[in-house]
């Protein structure tokens, strides 16, 4: 029973580290739209299947660098950078993560 509980909260992690915006500058125009890209996929996909979240890029510098990404805007699925310095491509983003959900739900049956 407990694993039932476990393996129906499990998510896809996606995190989004990007630049700060600084009062009186201009925003950064792929960290706007890579956070717009991966909230769009999040809401056709399936808010269920993930947890997204933003982070700053100078405040999260070493946990990105540590997993590999170098140029914001990083996007990771996991611990893995699928994306960095320019936004992903739609259309392999949500194959991308259509695949994952697909790993996710497998072990959501076999659990219930």
């Amino acid at each position: 029973m407990g694993e039932l509980i476990y393996l129906s909260r499990q998510r896809i992690q996606i995190t989004v580290y990007v630049r700060r915006r600084r009062p009186g500058r201009p925003a950064d125009q792929e960290s706007e739209l890579t956070v717009a890209l991966v909230q769009g996929l999040v809401q056709e996909l399936g808010k269920a299947y993930f947890d997204s979240r933003t982070r700053t890029w100078p405040g999260h510098m070493l946990e990105a660098l540590l997993r590999g990404g170098w140029h914001s805007p990083v996007v990771m699925v996991g611990h893995t950078v699928v994306s960095q310095r320019v936004a992903p491509d739609r259309a392999w983003l949500r194959g991308y993560l259509k695949e994952q959900v697909h790993r996710l739900r497998p072990r959501l049956a076999r659990s219930s």
